[in-house]
């Protein structure tokens, strides 16, 4: 919805959700709030994985190759150090 607030002022977006209004500002960032924690839980999910699986592989008990030279391996690191950089 777009009000006009006065004649000489540019139009204000409204977001309406529920019972009431937030401007178009407010609701960006507050999507990017939201962008920026699944990030994080994604990030710690992922790291959490890759730390398991390639303890698992040391281990031995899966077979014996090396962790840090498979694609997926290799693309997660470069993933959660893209993350880091980001600051997320």
């Amino acid at each position: 919805m777009i009000e006009n607030t006065a004649p000489d002022m540019p139009p204000v977006i409204y977001v309406t959700d529920g019972d009431y209004k937030r401007t178009a500002p407010a609701f960006e960032h507050e999507h990017a709030y939201v962008r920026a924690d699944l990030a994080r839980q994604v990030q710690d999910a992922l790291q959490g994985f890759l730390e398991d699986y390639v303890e698992g592989v040391k281990s031995g008990d899966w077979g014996f190759w090396d962790p840090e030279e498979e694609a997926h391996v290799i693309a997660s690191r470069a993933a959660l150090a893209k993350l880091k950089e980001a600051g997320l």
